[in-house]
């Protein structure tokens, strides 16, 4: 409220209790004004009330009080109404604290007070929620491995299998797929089996973030072995391997002593390339058109009965020509 403002009032008001009453009875009959227009809540003809009682009285405390109480309060409603809520509850503390005043604004500061506190409140924990929410996207969208890009990958694969003419299943650690009787990844991981690259064992275990203790962290199992002949069946391992993106395959039909499955990385630039663009946060672009896959040829799979079967050259040229289905397993045919 202006001073011009207040001033007419505190004369309208003035005039009005002076024809209502002698001089004597100014004060007394201000200050009853001054406490109804407090429960009526209409604060600032309070505040033109006490200012005319004071005029009467200058020095009553009641009465300072009362003023001091009203200034504040209408300034915290000032404050609260800009939604500036320290300075609201500043200028409460201020009608709350003083004494010899009128009870019925200290009723109401304490009221807007809680009000004001409880907003607050509210809104530090939807900040709260929101920044958590925030910071758990931020976390998600850097971590190596996710299930945005495990749903990108899915993407890709089924993109892979249509150009391929294969048909490519997803598998992971509760779910194996049959290749020659070995169930993978599972024998992996209840250490029936082990990983072997380059002849050499190597710890692998399933993860969900790509960061685990083990140098291999599997992210994604694929197998077209449920709908390919023999011989042609693959199996390929998407894998975090010191935070670099990495596509291992086996095609391995045999048993060996060390009860090894091996692996090699792929040769097929489409698959290295999708899968390096999703852990790097781009979605995999589709598969271009490129030669036969070199893992989807019988030459691949002759290398792998020598290498791991220590098979003649002529015993592996009879295997691939046989319809006959072997099992990983040693002594144990399908």
């Amino acid at each position: 409220m202006t001073k011009r403002l207040r001033s007419f009032i505190v004369l309208g008001l003035a005039l009005v209790v002076m024809t209502a009453c002698g001089n004597s009875d100014t004060f007394d009959q201000s200050m009853q004004k001054t406490k109804e227009a407090i429960i009526e809540k209409k604060f600032e003809q309070a505040e033109g009330f006490v200012e005319m009682a004071l005029e009467s009285k200058p020095k009553d405390d009641e009465a300072k009080n009362y003023q001091t109480q009203l200034k504040h309060y209408n300034k915290a409603l000032e404050y609260k109404e800009a939604k500036d809520k320290e300075k609201a509850l500043s200028e409460l503390d201020s009608v709350i604290k003083i004494k010899k005043g009128s009870n019925k604004l200290v009723e109401y500061a304490k009221k807007e007070k809680e009000e004001i506190e409880a907003t607050k409140t509210s809104e530090s924990k939807e900040t709260d929620k929101k920044e958590e929410s925030s910071n758990k996207k931020e976390e998600t969208d850097n971590s190596l491995w996710n299930d945005a890009k495990k749903d990108s990958l899915r993407g890709f694969m089924s993109q892979f299998s249509n150009k391929m003419g294969q048909n490519y299943k997803e598998y992971n650690q509760s779910n194996s797929v049959d290749l020659y009787g070995l169930k993978v990844p599972g024998d992996i991981f209840n250490g029936t089996w082990t990983m072997a690259i380059n002849n050499q064992p190597v710890q692998v275990e399933w993860s969900e973030t790509g960061e685990g203790s083990a140098p291999y962290q599997l992210v994604a199992v694929y197998s077209d072995a449920d709908t390919q002949p023999y011989l042609q069946k693959h199996v390929y391992f998407f894998i975090i391997e010191n935070g670099q993106p990495k596509v291992y395959v086996t095609q391995q039909n045999q048993g060996n002593n060390e009860n090894y499955l091996h692996f090699s990385e792929t040769q097929n630039p489409d698959i290295k390339a999708g899968f390096s663009q999703i852990v790097g946060g781009d979605v995999a672009k589709s598969t271009k058109s490129t030669s036969t896959s070199y893992e989807n040829n019988k030459l691949l799979a002759a290398k792998v009965l020598i290498k791991t079967a220590s098979l003649s050259e002529s015993r592996v040229n009879e295997l691939l020509n046989s319809t006959t289905t072997y099992s990983l397993y040693p002594n144990k045919s399908l």
